[in-house]
Parts: C-alpha cells; structure tokens; sequence
C-alpha cells in the first residue's frame, strides 16, 4: 500500500511540476492530461468514484482544459464532477471559483470567433440593395434564398447566436462568483465561531518552528511580490535579515564575537518602508514586532516606556524569551524622537534616544510581563544583545540638510556656482546624508553611530505606481475585483490605471494616494452594482464631478408645506385671522362645559343668650 501511495504523489508531484511551467506549451498540457487521467482512474480504484482524493485530480483537471481553447467543454464537466465531491466550504469557494474564470474564458472566446464572422462579412460584401437590408426583411420578403447563399446565411445566424451564448457564459460565471462569496462568507462565520478553539489549540502546541536560514536572494524573491521596485533597499534588507539568522545558528561563543547592524530606513511617506517591513516578517521564520515611536516617552511620564517595545516583542512569542531574544523589531516613525532644539524638556525626543541607546547595542533588561511598571506586576530578563533592530522614518527636512551642506561645499556665486533645488526636489538628496546630516537633523552622534546600515527609499515613479496597482499579491486592483465579483465584472483600461498613478503623484503622498483614488472612482459602481463595469482614464479625472452631482440633486427644493404649521409667506394674514377665530370658537366651546364653581355660604352662628 505504501508503494502505490508514493507512486500516486510521485505522479501528482510530476503533473504538478509540468502544470507549473512558466512557458508551458501546449504539448505540455497534453502529457499534464495523460498523467491526471492515468491518476484518475489510479484513485476511483483505491479510494473511490466519491472521495476527496479523486475530486482533487477533477479539479486540476478543469484547470488543464481552462488552457485550451477546444477543450472548455470537458473542463467544466471535470469542475462539476469536482463541486459534487468536496464536503467543505473551502475547497467547493475553489473549484467554483476556477469554474467561473473557465466561464470568463470562453465567453471572451466566442466573441473573438464573432469578431472574426464580422470581418469575413465585410471581406465578401453583399452585392444587391437586398442584402444589405436586415435580416429580418429579407425573411419576411421571402427572398433569403435568392439573394443570400446559404454560407452567407449560416454567417449571419451564427452572428445572432453568439451574443446570446456568450451572456449566457457571463451569466454562468456570475451566478458561480455568487456562489463563491456565499462559501466565502460561511467559512468567515465558521472561523469566527471556532477563533476559541483555535487559540486553545496554538496555546498547547508548545514552542513556534525553529528558525531556518533563508539567503538574500530568497528573502528578496519574497519581498518582490509584495513591494514594486526598491531594488537596493530590499538587497540591504535581505542582507542585514540574513546575517541575523546567520548570528543565529552560531553557538553563543561564537556569536560572542560578532556584532549585529541595525539598520535604519529613510524615506518619503507612502513609498513602502512599511510594507516593506511587513513583507520582511512573512519572508523569515524569526520573531517580529512592529510598533511606532512617536508613543514613546521617557521614563515616569505620560505615554509608553522604551521597555514597552521588548514586552510587544515578547507578546508575539506568547513569552518565550529564549525566541524573543533572536527577533526582529521594527520601530517607524522614527525621525519624529528628533531632539527639539528649544525645548529643556524633551521627553518625547532626546531623552528617548538616550534610552533606546542601550537596548541597541544589547544589555539585559528587567522589564513587567504587563508592559506597566507602576504596578506590582512579574518581571522578566530579556537579553537585546542578538535582536535585530530595523528603524524607519520620512525624514523630510534631511533633503534640505543635504542640498545645503553640499551647497556650502561648492561656489554660491559665479559661473561654477550650483543652483539651489526647489523644495519639491529635496528628497533626491536623501541619499548622500552622513551621520553629521542626521546629527543636524535631531539624532544624537550615539544613536546615530548604532545604525550602520542606512538604507534609502526613493520616490515613486508613475510607472511604479502604475504596476502597484496590478503586480503584488495585495494589488488594489486585485482586491477590488475580488470584492465585487458577486455582483459585478469590473475591469480597468489602460488609461485608467495610468491617470491613477498620476493622480497619486500630484498627491504628494505616492502609494498611499492611491487607495484614496480608486475608493471614489469606484463610488457610484459599488453602489449600483451593474453587471459589467469598465473603468476609464475619463471616469478618474471627472471621479469628482460625479460627487459633485449627487451633492447638488437636493439643488433648488424648498422644504415642504403639507406640514399644517408650515405656511407659505403670502398667507399669513388669512391664516393668522382662521387661527384666531377657531382659538375663539374653541374658548367658547371649552367655557360653556366648565362645571359651575360651588360657593360655601357662611350661616352665622347664634349663640343663645344667658338668662
């Protein structure tokens, strides 16, 4: 038995291999085939017509016919074969959703073969004015089979025939995309009700994976599907990641003697430090933990302690010290701890550079299970000595440091002197800071001298911009599609996405303007939820006009009168005078049913005279 079952995965790994060919041809779906089918019938023998195993191999066989344009048919016969088989949620939301872009697929098709019927019709035109009636008089008058050859006819039926099949195509997909987001929706509500158990479940496994080695080159391979461009900061990010998980296989005498390099990201907002920094922690297996600077303050006041970011990171591995002191900490927003220059008090910037100082070069630190040192909470010993410490921030004033440093090193006057940069070109220069750069910028000589490794972000181009709309595995384009696919078949022109990308430029805040763009250009299609929506470079440049005009429907209507105390001005007069005479006949009304007042009458008391 366990011969036929490593033979049955050494075929389904051999199938599977030739399947993901990035140049695959069409030879190579045709042995995919021959070797699914042989594994078809390999596993209704072993397991049966009706089991899980079998449907899988239904659906991989759907997705070799979805590549092959005379094959459709057998295609979605393989996916329903397939939807009957799953039991659950998750793998029926994946074969419906491969059935409906089969159903994409060959709609598209069968209006291609239309297009090309149209071009045969005007290669051979009609020669009589007969022919070039319609179709429908040329019936009724009888004359079809005089005027139109018979070929002509079939032509012209098929024309008629495939609009319909194709919106039945379309109609088809539609209902399966339907489908999915039921599915979708049921496993979300399962997930939710089951979150206890699983917390449960993790919390008895014990430790987290050890941590492997990944080389530069892998770590980068992964960040290129989440970050477009940034080719130099991700080779230093790779490279500073694989030098700790390096530090990390050595034996604590050996790493004695090595010496770890934080690093430190600038550059402009929105242009993906973040991401980056998110991607990093999806690319390694060690800890990581992501947190902001600008809750830091020092020591004994209000907001967080710098001790707060080593009880986040021990947070993240449910408190394993021993896994915590070989993470990662990403601190952002770091240019905003700059010390301030006018102030005596500077407990959000200098003071907590002075008490980042220690953590990291590496020390060993006390600090409250709770994150709270007010209180009587347990303390834990966390040595920083092996954590790896990526800091990142805009630094938006270091261009102008620059540009004038480099200014005073040159001739401000005469033919050799350098023109001063415009404000908007500052952060080319963010490139060339120095320590004494960042040390005019607000960094003390000390903080500065623990981040050897500078590492810059650029700003985004309008082609960069352009391909993160379409190219990550997050694309917004992506998402949006995924979104609406229940109700609606949403595609993007060219010309779109490139007046997005020039529009998020302008912005000012590169990639994350870009969100703010498609949310109202796609406003009045999430709303009325047509079948098929084509974005336009014209709907992105006129996305406020559009607001504008739902802003003015409600132009020029006055409030409404069939209120009874609401009345026109010319009336006040009249309606004053009814008013005041239905008051009175009211009084009136109300006076002659009043209940008579009883008045006591006083007797006098007679007291009888004495004799």
């Amino acid at each position: 038995m366990s011969n036929s079952r490593n033979q049955d995965q050494a075929m389904l790994n051999a199938a599977i291999a030739v399947y993901n060919k990035k140049n695959r041809t069409r030879g190579d779906l045709l042995q995919c085939e021959a070797i699914f089918l042989e594994l078809l019938d390999d596993r209704v023998d072993q397991y049966g017509a009706d089991h899980e195993n079998v449907g899988y191999v239904h659906n991989y066989l759907g997705l070799v016919y979805s590549e092959m344009d005379d094959r459709f048919d057998q295609g979605e016969a393989h996916y329903l074969r397939a939807f009957d088989i799953y039991a659950s949620d998750e793998n029926k939301s994946v074969v419906a959703s491969n059935h409906a872009g089969l159903l994409v697929k060959k709609a598209k098709l069968i209006i291609e073969e239309a297009a090309d019927l149209k071009e045969d019709a005007r290669v051979k035109p009609a020669v009589s004015k007969a022919k070039r009636a319609s179709l429908r008089d040329l019936l009724s008058a009888g004359k079809v089979k005089n005027e139109i050859t018979e070929q002509e006819l079939q032509t012209l039926r098929s024309l008629a025939d495939t609009n319909e099949e194709a919106m039945e195509c379309f109609q088809k997909a539609a209902e399966l995309r339907e489908t999915v987001a039921e599915l979708q929706r049921s496993i979300a509500k399962k997930a939710v009700q089951e979150s206890p158990k699983q917390s449960s479940k993790s919390k008895s496994k014990g430790k987290a994976e050890p941590i492997t080695y990944k080389s530069p080159r892998a770590i980068v391979d992964v960040l290129d599907q989440v970050v477009v461009g940034q080719h130099a900061a991700k080779r230093g990010l790779a490279n500073a990641a694989s030098q700790h998980l390096r530090r990390m296989q050595l034996s604590p005498e050996e790493r004695a003697t090595t010496d770890k390099s934080n690093v430190l990201i600038v550059g402009p907002t929105g242009c993906g430090k973040t991401l980056l920094a998110e991607a990093l922690a999806g690319a390694i297996n060690a800890p990581f933990y992501r947190t902001e600077a600008t809750k830091l303050t020092a020591s004994g006041y209000v907001g967080e302690d710098v001790q707060a970011v080593l009880v986040g990171l021990l947070r993240a591995c449910d408190f394993d010290v021993e896994r915590a002191q070989n993470g990662i900490v990403y601190l952002d927003e770091i240019d905003k701890i700059a010390a301030c220059a006018d102030s005596s008090l500077d407990v959000g910037g200098q003071s907590v550079q002075e008490e980042l100082l220690t953590i990291l070069e590496g020390t060993v630190i006390s600090v409250p299970k709770d994150g709270n040192n007010r209180g009587k909470s347990e303390m834990i010993d966390i040595d920083t000595t092996n954590i790896l410490f990526i800091l990142g921030g805009a630094f938006a004033a270091l261009g102008e440091i620059v540009s004038r440093r480099k200014a005073d090193e040159k001739s401000s006057i005469g033919f050799g002197a350098e023109v001063r940069a415009k404000e908007t070109e500052f952060s080319k220069y963010q490139k060339d800071a120095d320590a004494q750069d960042l040390v005019k910028f607000g960094l003390i000589p000390e903080f500065v001298g623990r981040l050897p490794i500078r590492l810059v972000i650029e700003t985004l181009t309008v082609d960069q911009l352009e391909r993160i709309l379409v190219e990550p595995k997050k694309a917004l384009v992506g998402q949006k599609v995924l979104l609406l696919s229940a109700t609606t078949d949403l595609r993007f022109t060219r010309g779109s996405l490139r007046a997005i990308a020039e529009d998020a430029l302008k912005s000012g805040t590169n990639g994350r303007a870009l969100r703010e763009i498609m949310e109202q250009v796609l406003a009045p299609v999430v709303f009325n939820e047509p079948k098929v929506a084509i974005i336009t470079a014209d709907m992105v440049k006129n996305r406020q006009a559009e607001t504008d005009a739902q802003n003015k429907l409600d132009a020029g209507v006055t409030a409404s009168s069939k209120s009874s105390f609401v009345i026109e001005d010319d009336e006040v007069e009249a309606v004053r005078e009814s008013a005041t005479a239905a008051a009175d006949v009211n009084d009136r009304h109300t006076r002659d049913r009043r209940v008579p007042m009883v008045v006591p009458v006083l007797v006098p008391r007679v007291v009888p005279k004495r004799a």
